[in-house]
Order: C-alpha cells, then sequence, then structure tokens
C-alpha cells in the first residue's frame, strides 16, 4: 500500500498540510505543527490515508465505469478484445465445400487445444497448381497458372445439374463460377500482385495444348474478405461495419489478400476440359519491382481463422446480499478469456427461467431487468464483472445465473507455430468433418491484443463522439478513426511508430459532391481524393492496401441514396488509384453510369 499513488498523496498532505494549517491558524490548530514521532499518532494518520485514498481511488474508476457504460450502449465492439487469427489451407482429394464457422483446433498448450474459426467458404477438392510460371517483359508481366485436377473438374462443371453433395459441403454456384486464390509470402511480393491483379490486369486467358488461347476470362477480378458475412470479427447488432474492416486490417492485414476470378468454370465447360488447364494472367507491371514471385505465393483452398468460439460461463449463485458478480469462463480460467457476452438468463430451482437484457441490446420502452457488465485489468487480466437488475421487480432468492459467451484462448496462441492448427473438430454448418479433408495454419498465429482501458479507454471515448459529428472525408478525421482503431499500438511500440509512419503519410483529403445518371436515374454522389506519401507507409502496394480498406469504410459511411467514389494519389510515383463507384456494398455498373447535367 505504501506504493499505492494516492494514498502516498494523502499522507503527505496529512504531514505536510498540517503544518501549514497551524501556520495559518495558530489558535485552533497549533498541535498539528508540533514535531516528533508518535507511533499512535503515525498509525491514527496512515489509517486516515488509506480510507480517504480508497474514496479517491473508487473516485476515479467511476469515471472509467461511466466511459464503459456510455461505450457499451453507443459503440458495443469497442470494449472487445482482439483474438489471435492465422491463414490456414484446406486441402481434399473429394471435391467440397467448407463453411465459413469451421471449427480447427490446435495441437494442445498446457493441456488445451485453442480453437479457431474460418472466416470464408472455402471450396476444395484435387485441384492443384502444379507450376507457377513469373515472366517479366519490359513493361509486362505474366502470371501463369498451370492446374490439374480430374476430380474437381468433373464434379466442378456437373455440380449444378447434379446437385453434388460430398464430404458435406454443397458445391453452390459462386464457388462454381469463380474460385479464390490467396497471396502468400513476403509482404513486398504479396501487395504487389494484389494491386497488380485488381489494378493492372490487361487480360486473363485460359489456354489449351501448346499455350494456345482457348478462352479469354473476364478481366475484372474481386477482393474478397471486406464484406460482411467474411466477417473474422463479429460485432454486435447496430455496429458500424467500417470499424470492423479498420479493425482487422490492423489486426491480421493478410486476410485481405484475396482474389476472386469469376468466368472459369463456363470456359471449362464450353471447351470440353476435365483434368488439366493453364490459366494466364497478362499484367501492365511498368512501375513494377524485380523480385520473383514462386509456386508458395499463390495458394489455393486458404481462409482466415480467429480464435474466437461460443462457450459459457460458470454458473452464479444469485446473492441477495452482493451487487456484483465476477463472470468467469467454465473450464480453466487462465485458458480462456471473455472477448463478448452474448445472453444472460436466469433460472430457480423451481424451473422458472428469465431472460436479462444487455444493456446495448435494452429495450429502453418496454423496461424489465437487464445486466450491466464491467471490466477490470488486474495483473494483466482483464477481468469481467456484472451487475442484475431487476427492473423494480423482488428478485427470487434461489436463481442461478448462466451466462453465453464469446470466448478466446486468451494467450495460449502465442506458443503455437507454423503447422499446430491441424484438427478440424466441426464443419460451420454442423455436418460430419470429411476423412479426407486437411487443415494446417500457414502463417505464424498473431498475438491477441487487449481493448484500451483506464485513461487511454476515457481519451478515446472522446475522440470517437467527436469524430461522429464530421464527416469520415476530412484529413483529420480520417487520422483519428485510424488512432481510434488500431489497438496494438497500446501494448507494443513498434507498431506504434509504424502506425505513426501510416498516420502521417495521408497528406490531404478532399471531397467534392457529384451527380450523376444511373440507368436512367439521377444519383447524388461524393467523390473522395486522397494524397498518400507511399515511402512513408512503405510501398506504393501497401499504400494501395490501405486505400481498399479506406474506401470500404468511406462507402459504408456514406448516406443512403448517395454513392461514393475514391481516388489515392500517391506523391512519389505521381499516378492516381481509383475504386469503382459504390452505393453502400454494392458497385455501380460503370457502364450504366455517366455524368448528368442539369
Amino acid at each position: 500500500m505504501a506504493d499505492h499513488p494516492y494514498y502516498r498523496e494523502h499522507l503527505a498532505f496529512l504531514r505536510d498540510g498540517g503544518a501549514a494549517m497551524a501556520n495559518a491558524y495558530p489558535r485552533a490548530a497549533n498541535r498539528l505543527a508540533r514535531q516528533g514521532f508518535d507511533p499512535d499518532v503515525e498509525r491514527l494518520l496512515e489509517g486516515i490515508a488509506f480510507i480517504s485514498s480508497k474514496i479517491t481511488e473508487r473516485q476515479a474508476a467511476s469515471v472509467g465505469d461511466i466511459c464503459q457504460l456510455l461505450l457499451d450502449v453507443l459503440f458495443p465492439h469497442y470494449l472487445c478484445p482482439i483474438p489471435s487469427m492465422a491463414t490456414v489451407e484446406l486441402s481434399s482429394d473429394t471435391p467440397s465445400v467448407v463453411p465459413r464457422g469451421t471449427e480447427i483446433w490446435s495441437v494442445p498448450v498446457l493441456g488445451t487445444q485453442c480453437r479457431f474459426r474460418t472466416a470464408m467458404d472455402v471450396a476444395v477438392g484435387d485441384l492443384r497448381i502444379e507450376e507457377l510460371k513469373w515472366e517479366a517483359r519490359g513493361a509486362s508481366s505474366h502470371l501463369t497458372l498451370e492446374m490439374s485436377g480430374e476430380t474437381w473438374l468433373r464434379h466442378g462443371r456437373g455440380a449444378r445439374a447434379r446437385g453434388v453433395r460430398s464430404g458435406g459441403g454443397r458445391l453452390a454456384d459462386e464457388q462454381e463460377a469463380a474460385f479464390v486464390l490467396h497471396l502468400h509470402g513476403e509482404p513486398l511480393i504479396t501487395y504487389s500482385l494484389f494491386e497488380w491483379l485488381l489494378t493492372a490486369l490487361d487480360s486473363v486467358e485460359l489456354l489449351g495444348d501448346r499455350g494456345r488461347v482457348i478462352a479469354r476470362l473476364p478481366a475484372r477480378l474481386r477482393a474478397r474478405g471486406l464484406a460482411e458475412q467474411e466477417a473474422m470479427l463479429d460485432y454486435p447488432g447496430g455496429s458500424f461495419e467500417g470499424y470492423r474492416v479498420l479493425q482487422e486490417y490492423f489486426a491480421f492485414p493478410e486476410r485481405m489478400l484475396y482474389v476472386e476470378v469469376a468466368g472459369i468454370w463456363q470456359a471449362l465447360r464450353q471447351q470440353g476440359i476435365s483434368d488439366r488447364f493453364t490459366l494466364r494472367f497478362n499484367l501492365n507491371t511498368e512501375r513494377g519491382g524485380s523480385f520473383v514471385v514462386t509456386g508458395s505465393n499463390v495458394r489455393l483452398g486458404c481462409t482466415p481463422v480467429v480464435n474466437a468460439f461460443s462457450h459459457s460461463a460458470d454458473p452464479i449463485l444469485r446473492d441477495l446480499a452482493k451487487i456484483e458478480y465476477r463472470v468467469r469462463p467454465a473450464g480453466r480460467h487462465l485458458h480462456y478469456e471473455i472477448l463478448r457476452v452474448e445472453g444472460v438468463s436466469g433460472r430457480t430451482r423451481r424451473g422458472a427461467t428469465r431472460d436479462y437484457s444487455l444493456l446495448s441490446e435494452l429495450d429502453r420502452e418496454g423496461g424489465g431487468g437487464f445486466a450491466q457488465l464491467r471490466r477490470g485489468l488486474f495483473d494483466g487480466e482483464v477481468q469481467t464483472y456484472m451487475r442484475i437488475s431487476d427492473g423494480g421487480e423482488l428478485p427470487p432468492d434461489d436463481q442461478i445465473i448462466l451466462v453465453d459467451i464469446v470466448a478466446s484462448n486468451g494467450q495460449l496462441p502465442r506458443a503455437l507455430g507454423v503447422g499446430d492448427l491441424t484438427r478440424l473438430a466441426q464443419l460451420g454448418d454442423g455436418s460430419p468433418v470429411p476423412a479426407a479433408l486437411v487443415a494446417r495454419n500457414i502463417t505464424a498465429i498473431t498475438m491477441p491484443v487487449p481493448f484500451p482501458l483506464g485513461e487511454v479507454l476515457r481519451l478515446r471515448l472522446v475522440s470517437h463522439l467527436a469524430l461522429t459529428q464530421r464527416p469520415l472525408t476530412e484529413l483529420s478525421a480520417l487520422r483519428d478513426l485510424l488512432d481510434l482503431y488500431n489497438y496494438r499500438t497500446i501494448v507494443d511500440q513498434q507498431s506504434a511508430r509504424a502506425h505513426q509512419l501510416l498516420v502521417d503519410s495521408l497528406l490531404e483529403a478532399q471531397s467534392e459532391a457529384q451527380q450523376r445518371l444511373f440507368a436512367g436515374t439521377p444519383i447524388s454522389g461524393e467523390l473522395t481524393t486522397l494524397l498518400i506519401d507511399e515511402s512513408v507507409v512503405g510501398s506504393g502496394p501497401e499504400a494501395f492496401l490501405l486505400g481498399c480498406v479506406l474506401d470500404e469504410v468511406i462507402a459504408l459511411a456514406t448516406p443512403l441514396n448517395v454513392y461514393s467514389e475514391t481516388h489515392m494519389r500517391r506523391s512519389q510515383r505521381g499516378d492516381t488509384l481509383r475504386w469503382p463507384r459504390r452505393l453502400g456494398p454494392e458497385r455501380l455498373d460503370d457502364a450504366e453510369a455517366r455524368e448528368w447535367e442539369s
């Protein structure tokens, strides 16, 4: 207690302030100025200092409680830690679709298997990239994939007609119409490929024997991983999806490096190909680097995974003499961490049940009981506490409180490495796991990141509230938004320095109102132009990935029935990146949109 700042402050005040009081009012307080050491007097002073310091500490903590209360109501996603993440490669001898939400368990760590779940539907089978060729010729480059997979191609071509179900997964139309490539490896290579495939693609060709072009595919690839149905972090209802995109980008940027190629299965059916084919991407890489792309840089059957799963807390016996209860994950407490509380209910010995709404989901008109959460940091561990309100009714004295949670394995995944996620526990749709299905993580597992607490949380709440009063197309608003959603800067100084460089790389942000005709209807829009110094953020391709994220955030934040368009000028290269016009999450067809003049 002697090291407690409030205690030292109050004890010093009693000693030093007492002497000052005696000098100011010698007749009323002359004994306070007397020197000497009396153990009984010292104990009395220390006791008073202890009591007053605890009162001050609780008053200071109440400010943090109010901040948490406001965040629970206004931004309920903000008080969730960010769990560990990784990339997993799935393979199988038989074609199937591994649905989103499939659980993959790790090797045991201190007797506990860490549980991860997939974020995307993944089409798997015997389709393989037999050889990858990278040819750079002057201002152009060619990425050639030689692929084989007799069973996969045979089922893929006939799945639409026969409704093939193999290994518990249905080959849906979206898997038949396109397949997804994951860009894996060194950031300079993968970020450059990501930019070129989305911005510098001249054509996509299907090659037959002796390299002869037998079909041309649509030369527009689609980035995967930004949509809500492919989210890694499950946001509570009512939270803005753009914040989630930012959080995932900062926590695990590799989850963005997925591109979808359309039209392959139709071309294969038309050409009668059933065992092997070659796919060539012709790229305009005039400003490209001198690196070499290898076979490990392009992968099939990959998906991001996150250490989050449904769990329950230890039952809590209602005690009418207690105000607050500690919520502990069931099992070995140190091996689990609460990410979010999903639901709270009470049950009596007679079987009567009652649901308690969370404060963030409370129906304020209907009233009734509710549960209020409070988080605290103790010895490096985030602990969750809960208060139960019965809405003015008399609470039962024999009630058991049951709490459903979304949990992670806390710090346990830090002990895992590449290849440690191997056990498929359950498919996302509840069907049994096929024996031929194999999983393996091909990236290191990221460290979990706690959410901000204490003084940092108070400052961020004020910043977040101020942000709601400014358009996100302002430079200062964009910078503040980036600061708010990179949690790693709180615990990692190197990440904090890198983040500051990223924020400083944004030099300008301008917005301009527009009007265009779309399908014969005039629509208002907003063009946002960003100026970035790509040499500060790291490289031009890294700036492009950041631009993809900001384009998504701006599009989701644009008002209803107003389209958005984002441009990014790179100051060092002197070029301008342009993203398609969007109406919320949907793209506007450029062929149908034109400038509208009144």
